[in-house]
């Protein structure tokens, strides 16, 4: 059997850029089901976003660390890893 249902609508702003509340509360009520998924993929992406600006908050500080480190001490010579 095959439900007979209508597909929710996302309201449509008016001319000042707000939403009609009462449109936007019936297409939640409507497509309550899509909401749950849509919020979980958000959150992944912020968590996403939020471990790429950790990486690169980290690696800028290693790096301007290495290039303080140089500026005092000089560039890290070609044997320096080497054992006498």
């Amino acid at each position: 059997m095959r439900e007979n249902r209508r597909e929710a609508k996302l309201p449509q702003p008016d001319n000042r850029g707000k939403v009609n509340e009462r449109k936007l509360a019936l297409f939640l009520r409507q497509s309550s089901n899509q909401i749950l998924p849509m919020v979980e993929l958000i959150t992944q992406s912020r968590i996403a976003v939020d471990d790429l600006v950790n990486a690169m908050e980290r690696a800028t500080i290693e790096r301007v660390s290495q290039l303080s480190a140089e500026q005092v001490a000089g560039p890290p010579s070609r044997d320096a890893g080497r054992r006498r």
